[in-house]
């Protein structure tokens, strides 16, 4: 906005000069006609005809740059307001990539938390920078604690903003026989994340997560 003030002021600043130094051409023009120094088949626009002239031209071309201005305001608006909320589990597959990356003890730039619910120990870090597409906004562990012989687990994360309204979420599955579920997320604004983790020590896949033999769930707020 501020330039196409700064606009503004130059097209109406340099208007009032190109009308004086215009009518001192027609005056010239004029006088050299009187005298019949020149002899002009066509007429010269008047000062008055000019300066109509020129601030209509400065209006229009004024009036393209707001417009423009304001669609790519507009698009750019648009991109910064879109919310993106996403999570997804570090499979063990992915260990190479990501083993040596994060870290259930420290993760350098993030706020670590741990809270133990029955035999599961959740370690979470939440990030201390504002969100960026290079960095997890947030990294979960889920340890199982007890005795069992894990053959499956499973989780569900689900977002909710602020005033506890449901924005999305997934659950799955699966039998990797793991003590240990980690995930990583991004999230855009603040919200709150809802974390259930489950752990079955026999080899039936269960859909339902809360049918497995360890099932706890971790909430907690991301942003401030």
């Amino acid at each position: 906005m501020s330039n196409i003030i700064t606009a503004c002021l130059i097209l109406f600043a340099v208007i009032p000069v190109a009308s004086v130094i215009y009518y001192l051409i027609y005056k010239i023009a004029i006088n050299r006609a009187l005298i019949g120094a020149e002899n002009h088949s066509r007429r010269l626009p008047s000062p008055l005809a000019f300066f109509v002239a020129a601030v209509m031209i400065a209006f229009l071309i004024l009036s393209a740059v707001f417009i423009i201005s304001k669609i790519k305001s507009d698009n750019i608006n648009v991109n910064e307001n879109k919310s993106y909320f996403n999570f997804t589990q570090v499979l063990k597959n992915n260990e190479d990539n990501y083993g040596n990356i994060y870290s259930v003890d420290y993760n350098i730039g993030y706020d670590k938390k741990t809270e133990k619910s029955g035999d599961i120990t959740f370690t979470y870090f939440i990030s201390k920078s504002p969100y960026d597409t290079y960095h997890p906004t947030f990294i979960v562990f889920a340890e199982y604690n007890g005795d069992k012989n894990i053959h499956h687990s499973g989780l569900n994360g689900t977002f909710y903003n602020v005033d506890n309204k449901l924005i999305g979420g997934y659950g799955c599955s699966g039998g990797n026989g793991d003590n240990l579920i980690c995930i990583i997320g991004d999230a855009t604004d603040d919200c709150i994340f809802e974390f259930t983790a489950a752990f079955s020590a026999t080899n039936k896949k269960e859909e339902n997560l809360k049918d497995a033999d360890v099932c706890e769930t971790l909430r907690f707020c991301i942003g401030n």
